[in-house]
């Protein structure tokens, strides 16, 4: 699905738009496949039992980012922190305030409830954990693409419109590239999960 919804952005609206535009083919991709690992999550409770709704929570909230939804209803923005020293009324920074803090709590919990998971599964040789890792390199990598145009200027060194299109486009691969590797994992994780509990 993700190849067809890419071929299709490129064949219709060309390369700019598939990889740089909110409705090209590269956000689309990745807001399916977070919209997928979620509901695979939710399907999955007899396995992963208490990370059901934590991983779910997290994965839908991973899709909510694609939608920009940290920049929604407020200004500047629900999830933004400059909420916080902006002209805002008070009403919207505590609504802020509870929604950031009750993301992290689902964060937190994911990854501390995973850890143990995560390491027995590392001695165990399970696929899984591996593609948590190679995902967050991927993760790391994009965050440094994101934004390097003003960075690289700031030291003098100028981005052409043609350079800036490779890198946009380098960083939508890796952020969809991160999204299959987590939906990857959690796929090979329930699956591995099934099988232990089969024995």
């Amino acid at each position: 699905m993700v190849v067809v919804i890419v071929a299709q952005s490129l064949l219709r609206h060309g390369v700019e738009v598939t990889f740089t535009e909110e409705h090209g083919g590269m956000e689309r991709a990745s807001l399916l496949l977070w919209l997928y690992a979620a509901g695979f999550a939710l399907f999955s409770k007899a396995y992963l039992k208490a990370m059901t709704w934590p991983l779910a929570l997290f994965f839908l909230l991973l899709a909510l980012r694609e939608l920009d939804f940290h920049n929604w209803w407020f200004d500047p923005g629900l999830l933004r922190g400059e909420i916080f020293s902006s002209d805002a009324p008070l009403w919207q920074k505590v609504v802020s305030a509870i929604a950031m803090t009750s993301i992290l709590g689902v964060v937190l919990f994911v990854v501390f409830g995973g850890f143990g998971k995560f390491f027995a599964a590392m001695r165990e040789k399970r696929i899984w954990p591996w593609l948590v890792v190679a995902a967050l390199v991927f993760a790391f990598l994009s965050t440094l693409l994101d934004g390097i145009g003003p960075r690289l200027r700031h030291i003098g060194i100028e981005v052409n419109d043609a350079m800036h299109l490779k890198i946009t486009m380098g960083e939508e691969v890796l952020e969809l590239l991160f999204s299959l590797l987590l939906v990857s994992a959690i796929i090979f994780g329930v699956h591995s999960l099934a099988q232990s509990t089969r024995r």
